[in-house]
């Protein structure tokens, strides 16, 4: 009986194949939900988001030390400043009331591991060593390096390779110092004004000492704020993002942070705190 023993060997081959592609859609479906569930999927459950919706209470953790972020009313002992702001438009669009903690800087991870508070909200750069344990929002401050040069200047300089043979100002010992020094060496001679800090090198910019400074945003904004002379030109040169950190099993709160934090840039508010609060002390 060739032709019965023929359909046999097709028919057990047939359910060998069927058995194995069962077996590899299983595979991909627990792998599937598996990563839903490590991504904090809608199957996820965040205790910590439960707790600040039950109770009405974000709690977020500061180092009230770092001007004009967040700093203290020697009078008031009140916390006021940019984040403190952001904190409070966040609270608001989450429905809820927020309560400070001021921490040390250097403690501000480990007490949110210990659960004293839901957020880090302090002018905290992203740092990709910690994203085991948290969890960080979209940026919403770029502190990076900028170049600044006069308005009368703009027009010529707008790039740093434009500084080959110009005067440039930074601070000694700087990220700017450094990224000056690279540039030399990859385009060509910069006359370099080594100052004592991001002030003096915006300061001589101004006076005419220097055709452009590359100093942090923050200085820059500050600087700019009160003098008309003075511009930011091109994009930020170097990234160094303020975002907030949450726990790692806080995907639900992580989510609706940015999803806020959406809102506000899109309603101009976050603009609206760099104004504020860096361009117009």
């Amino acid at each position: 009986m060739p032709g019965l023993a023929s359909r046999r060997v097709r028919d057990a081959a047939h359910h060998r194949r069927w058995v194995a592609g069962a077996a590899l859609a299983l595979a991909a479906l627990i792998f599937l939900l598996w990563a839903v569930l490590a991504q904090g999927g809608p199957l996820s459950r965040d205790r910590t988001w439960e707790r600040i919706r039950a109770e009405g209470v974000l709690r977020v953790g500061m180092d009230a030390s770092f001007p004009p972020f967040e700093t203290i009313d020697p009078e008031t002992e009140a916390i006021y400043g940019f984040d403190v702001d952001l904190a409070n438009a966040l609270a608001e669009e989450l429905g809820v009331r927020v309560e400070f903690l001021n921490i040390g800087f250097d403690s501000l991870y480990d007490q949110l591991l210990a659960g004293r508070f839901d957020a880090i909200i302090s002018a905290l750069p992203v740092d990709y060593t910690w994203t085991e344990d948290v969890r960080y929002s979209e940026p919403y401050f770029q502190a990076g390096l900028v170049l600044v040069t006069t308005w009368t200047l703009a027009s010529t300089i707008q790039r740093p390779e434009d500084l080959v043979g110009r005067r440039a100002a930074v601070e000694w010992g700087s990220e700017g110092d450094a990224f000056i020094r690279r540039l030399e060496r990859e385009h060509g001679q910069v006359e370099v004004l080594a100052m004592e800090s991001p002030v003096e090198a915006l300061e001589a910019v101004r006076a005419g000492e220097a055709d452009a400074c590359l100093v942090d945003a923050v200085s820059a904004y500050q600087a700019i704020g009160g003098d008309d002379a003075l511009t930011i030109v091109g994009a930020p040169l170097t990234e160094a993002s303020y975002a907030i950190a949450v726990r790692r099993n806080s995907p639900v709160l992580a989510r609706q942070i940015n999803t806020a934090l959406a809102r506000l840039r899109e309603a101009g508010f976050l603009d609206e705190l760099i104004r504020k609060w860096m361009m117009t002390q």
